[in-house]
């Protein structure tokens, strides 16, 4: 190899001068505004914090979960019979639970002085279904509440053995 290639290969990297250094700063700025959340749908706000629900269904069929967050409507989830599921929404305020079409929790009327810690951490809300088809919302001694004592901040749940609510069946 003679020297002018040597010289070419090993050479050291040159700088990328001003402007070069502009537009690679530039690049990382729309990279990192574009990649940092922001949107999020339902209204646009977004929210990083969710709405962790324990649906327990002791009851002899399906019931089907809705849920809405400023309006915009989720999917719904079909829990089946005698089955306790965990499901995790965005949290928003306002936002509707709907157990078959029904509004079981409903922040705009039902917590008219806006969520626990103010919607900045995860919420839980423990809904059972009844083997008579009553909802009730559970609070933290295991027995029905109100929407404001049912709806608290917190996360993750352990899931009520199936023998627990529905006794013909092992758990």
């Amino acid at each position: 190899m003679d020297r002018q290639q040597t010289d070419h290969l090993g050479a050291r990297p040159r700088s990328l001068g001003l402007t070069g250094t502009i537009a690679l700063v530039a690049v990382a700025l729309v990279l990192a505004a574009c990649s940092s959340g922001g949107g999020g749908g339902g209204g646009g706000g977004g929210s990083a914090f969710l709405l962790h629900t324990l649906i327990v269904n002791a009851t002899e069929g399906d019931v089907t979960v809705g849920y809405s967050a400023d309006g915009e409507p989720e999917p719904d989830q079909v829990v089946p019979t005698c089955t306790a599921a965990i499901v995790d929404y965005p949290l928003s305020d306002p936002f509707e639970l709907f157990i078959d079409g029904t509004a079981v929790i409903d922040t705009f009327v039902d917590l008219p002085d806006g969520l626990p810690n103010k919607g900045e951490s995860d919420l839980i809300v423990e809904v059972r279904i009844e083997k008579d088809g009553t909802v009730n919302l559970i609070g933290r001694q295991d027995s029905p509440v109100s929407v404001d004592q049912a709806v608290r901040p917190g996360r993750g749940w352990s899931k009520p053995s199936t023998s627990a609510f529905c006794p013909t069946l092992p758990g």
